[in-house]
């Protein structure tokens, strides 16, 4: 891995996580594979990670000597009928080779610590019921308070000084209703926690919103009050969980967002810490078909400005990752026409602080040549950037091998029982009447 203090030119890092197909850009060995490929204005650094092959959530030590690549997915709706509840599998990797240090079933609160430490929250007990754990200090155990109304994690994440556990009612069939949160400050020494409240402005949760971010104060959510009167952005102090800011939504959101015409079209993200932004557009099979990134200033709330949507027309934004060190975010984008939404795309690095685009990867024939069709068929499912500009990308899991928990990715590191989450379990029918009761069925 290169040094970060390494000067660049035109030349944007870049880390392609693959399963059995590694991308051909003619490079060895069954574990990492290096190359570049050109990009609109220079070149793009590829490396592949064929032990994070089937993530769907990718995170980087500050330093980049470890890798956490979280596995959830197919496997999980194929196993389990609770499906939204259930917590994914994790993998620990080493950020020089690759190579799987260690694993854990559970939802990692932020990145891995430069020591080869995950904290994360796994579910004990029974279904709903949870505490924090440590990866490489098993006794170190932080409790939850456990609730009895059908509130599942829909959040972990580190913000601030703090790990942030977010509880909530998720699964609603529409956004006219707000969810109420629930939030937990926890140590990320002791794992105690620190701080609790309730937010009652949520927006409301269902498959596909992803409206959490983490800024450098503390945790952010895009929100909505009780009466609808349009959208806005809620900050939480990260020590205290106490209110440091609520500001609105530009006015395109916010008028689409009234009409229900967003419905799973919003992501809100964080650079370096210092911005938030909203990528804002309609709705796509693939992610969001992007009009514009509305960015603010993640200290006070206020309106930077807009950064325009990428020129790719034919494309929807699946996932958003911070560049660290920069005023930028990094855009994975798929295909917005195909059926399944997997179809990559490209790689778009926008520029926040200045607007515009920094750079492009597209996979396209013109720009790949002889290397386009191995790399088309990564199809990532996933991006994140490391301390060296790096980004991972990674691959949907093709190797089934009977699905569920056969799913090669995970088979033999699913620890939840697996007939918890079942349409048998009294929590999980108790939950299936909680929210029927709550939406007037």
């Amino acid at each position: 891995m290169a040094d970060a203090s390494e000067p660049r030119p035109r030349r944007v890092g870049a880390v392609l996580v693959a399963g059995a197909v590694a991308l051909a850009i003619g490079c060895g060995g069954a574990v990492r594979q290096r190359g570049e490929l050109p990009t609109a204005r220079g070149v793009m650094a590829i490396e592949v990670v064929a032990t994070a092959s089937g993530a769907t959530r990718l995170t980087w030590s500050p330093a980049g000597r470890y890798l956490v690549a979280e596995l959830g997915g197919a496997w999980i709706d194929e196993a389990f009928a609770d499906s939204d509840a259930v917590p994914p599998v994790f993998a620990l990797l080493d950020g020089g080779t690759g190579a799987v240090v260690a694993t854990g079933n559970g939802w990692v609160l932020g990145p891995p610590t430069d020591d080869g430490d995950v904290a994360y929250v796994e579910e004990h007990g029974e279904e709903y019921r949870y505490r924090v754990r440590s990866l490489r200090h098993p006794a170190r155990i932080g409790a939850l308070a456990p609730r009895d109304d059908g509130a599942v994690l829909v959040a972990a994440m580190r913000a601030g000084d703090r790990l942030v556990a977010v509880r909530g009612v998720a699964g609603d069939p529409g956004r006219d209703r707000p969810s109420t949160l629930w939030l937990a400050a926890i140590d990320p020494v002791t794992l105690a926690t620190t701080a609790t409240t309730t937010a009652t402005d949520a927006v409301a949760l269902g498959p596909g919103d992803h409206p959490f971010a983490a800024s450098a104060t503390g945790p952010c959510w895009l929100a909505t009050p009780a009466d609808d009167a349009g959208w806005a952005v809620t900050c939480l102090d990260a020590t205290t969980l106490t209110p440091r800011w609520r500001a609105p939504v530009p006015a395109r959101a916010a008028v689409a967002a009234g009409a229900r015409a967003i419905r799973h079209a919003t992501r809100v993200a964080t650079d370096d810490g210092r911005h938030l932004a909203i990528v804002d557009g309609g709705v796509a099979p693939a992610g969001v078909e992007v009009e514009a990134v509305h960015v603010l200033d993640a200290g006070d709330g206020h309106l930077i400005g807009t950064v325009p949507a990428p020129p790719a027309l034919t494309t929807a934004v699946a996932v958003v990752a911070a560049v660290p060190g920069r005023d930028a975010l990094a855009l994975l984008q798929r295909y917005r026409h195909e059926v399944h939404g997997d179809r990559f795309a490209a790689v778009t690095v926008v520029d926040l602080a200045g607007g515009g685009v920094i750079d492009t990867l597209d996979v396209a024939r013109t720009a790949l040549g002889d290397r386009y069709e191995a790399t088309r068929d990564l199809a990532p499912s996933t991006l994140a950037c490391g301390p060296d500009l790096t980004v991972a990308l990674a691959p949907h899991d093709d190797h089934f091998d009977g699905g569920g928990l056969q799913t090669s990715s995970v088979r033999g590191l699913v620890t939840t029982p697996a007939d918890w989450h079942q349409p048998d379990r009294p929590r999980v029918r108790a939950r299936a009447a909680a929210r029927a009761a709550r939406d007037g069925r």
